[in-house]
């Protein structure tokens, strides 16, 4: 190889070098700026995974969600409903294994009354034949559960056993399934009664239908804040021998 194509060779590789440095140097500062470009966009942007971890990190917190998801409204935590016949212008409520009592109300105590493990209550109508009755477990006081225009009374009472049932006042043991209470003790009552001035219309439209001479009543409750023992029966009641009370039902069925 002569000495000018020596230095043409040499030339040309130096100059390849030059624009194979420029070239990388190209390249050096285009990735930085990309760098640059894709730092700013990741501070601008929101990112998907933080988004994700907060929506967890709310899901996940108690304090945050005390009140999610709201509450419907609140429900007896054991009910029962059935009928029963009406005699003696009444029926009972009473706890399971309970010996029909000879005794009556006192006088004044109201249409919804108390005795040991018993609740007896009188139908509006005098012409009432059936109830239709609607008993409900509450842990604590409810709020008002019956129409707005029945009859209201709240009474208390206290039960040995912690299932009661719905019967007619002659009748030898209750009509109705039994309600499961959650212990027995003292319980508040509040009772609703409506649908007389229904059997009166009935009646009169027609006084030997006896099928559909039914009231309703529905009878909430809950355990007494005071548990104040077993009740006794008040002075003033008055005893109705068993025999008594069915003849009495014999003479009312042959008066049909």
């Amino acid at each position: 190889m002569t000495a000018v194509s020596v230095a043409a060779s040499t030339r040309h590789r130096r100059a390849g070098e030059r624009r194979w440095s420029r070239r990388r140097g190209h390249c050096r500062r285009e990735s930085s700026d990309q760098a640059v470009l894709k730092k700013t966009a990741c501070a601008t942007i929101p990112r998907p995974t933080a988004i994700v971890s907060c929506t967890v990190h709310w899901m996940s917190s108690t304090s945050g969600r005390a009140d999610w998801p709201p509450e419907g409204p609140p429900a007896p935590t054991a009910f029962v409903e059935g009928h029963t016949g009406v005699d003696h212008s009444r029926l009972v409520i009473e706890a399971r294994g309970t010996e029909p009592s000879p005794y009556l109300p006192p006088a004044g105590s109201g249409w919804a009354a108390t005795l040991p493990d018993l609740i007896i209550l009188q139908p509006a109508s005098e012409w009432t034949t059936a109830a239709a009755v609607r008993l409900e477990a509450w842990p604590r006081e409810p709020a008002r559960g019956g129409p707005p225009h029945s009859d209201t009374s709240t009474v208390e009472t206290t039960f040995d056993h912690h299932e009661i049932g719905a019967r007619g006042f002659s009748a030898p043991s209750t009509e109705t399934d039994l309600l499961r209470l959650s212990s027995p003790g003292t319980y508040q009552v509040r009772v609703y009664r409506w649908g007389g001035d229904q059997v009166d219309a009935i009646f009169y439209a027609n006084p030997h239908d006896t099928i559909h001479r039914t009231e309703n009543f529905l009878l909430q409750l809950w355990p007494s804040t005071a548990d104040r023992g077993p009740l006794e029966p008040a002075a003033g009641t008055a005893a109705i021998p068993h025999d008594d009370a069915h003849a009495a039902i014999r003479r009312w069925a042959r008066g049909l």
